[in-house]
């Protein structure tokens, strides 16, 4: 059986689309072991009760539904957190929205080694400007690089994490999401946080049949849901090592500031 699990939830008016995702990840070159489906009773957010779930569900052999209570986006990994998994399997975490390309496990997967996060969209807040190398698609890169290292994934374009980034239970993981502010819309903010508390790398991994979603992913920094936390990511993030790449980028810039202030007093 595959050592990598599928996750995903829904919001209560996204089902009736969500079809198309299971579909693609049918089709997947490299089928996952098992996709949970986590699916509410009621949607905190929009207060209202959640539809039945969907005849059409029972397509899928490998797929199973677990109702839940809503936790936002976080409904995609909370359930999972009680179940008796080893801390060696790959969590592939994916949005009901989205139609992936059918190499998109499979190319993460060729790339996945312990102790890093891979993805196809995220953001990086080390460098200066610190989108230089945001969106992945500067570099053509198809394996680990420096080039393409992030500080925080944007997941809607699927990522890959080692089961053990993750607490071992639900209420751990409830009870960290009061730390971090802004939480409750933006999962991706507590991947950052299990990240570096865990020394977990992430990477982004270009991929030719993904191109597409890249360029609607461009980001400017942002990050889905409400937000621009720069605090939290004081917090998370910029206590985090520095490594070589980045301080010679803002020695590069330090240079040029250098040079320009010189310049401006010899023309005077």
């Amino acid at each position: 059986m595959s050592d990598i699990i599928v996750v995903l939830s829904s919001q209560p008016k996204s089902i009736k689309k969500s079809k198309k995702t299971f579909d693609s990840l049918e089709n997947q070159t490299l089928k996952p072991g098992i996709i949970y489906w986590f699916y509410p009773y009621k949607s905190k957010r929009f207060n209202i009760e959640y539809p039945e779930i969907p005849e059409w569900t029972k397509e899928y052999k490998n797929l199973q539904v677990v109702r839940c209570e809503d936790n936002g986006p976080a409904t995609k990994i909370i359930p999972l957190l009680d179940m008796d998994i080893e801390n060696n399997k790959k969590i592939v975490i994916v949005d009901d929205d989205s139609e992936y390309p059918e190499n998109a496990i499979e190319l993460l997967n060729k790339n996945f080694k312990p102790g890093v996060g891979l993805g196809y969209s995220g953001s990086a807040r080390e460098y200066i400007p610190y989108d230089l190398f945001t969106s992945g698609t500067a570099f053509k890169t198809t394996g680990i690089s420096w080039k393409n290292k992030v500080n925080i994934m944007l997941c809607s374009n699927m990522v890959m994490f080692p089961r053990f980034m993750y607490p071992k239970s639900s209420q751990e993981y409830l009870d960290d999401m009061k730390k971090v502010k802004n939480s409750f819309l933006n999962d991706d903010l507590m991947n950052t946080y299990y990240a570096g508390k865990n020394k977990i790398k992430f990477y982004l991994i270009y991929n030719q049949k993904h191109k597409n979603n890249f360029k609607e992913q461009k980001q400017e920094g942002n990050l889905t849901g409400t937000n621009k936390p720069y605090k939290t990511f004081i917090d998370l993030i910029w206590k985090r090592n520095r490594s070589v790449p980045t301080i010679v980028i803002l020695l590069f810039f330090i240079l040029i500031i250098s040079l320009f202030i010189i310049f401006k007093k010899l023309i005077k």
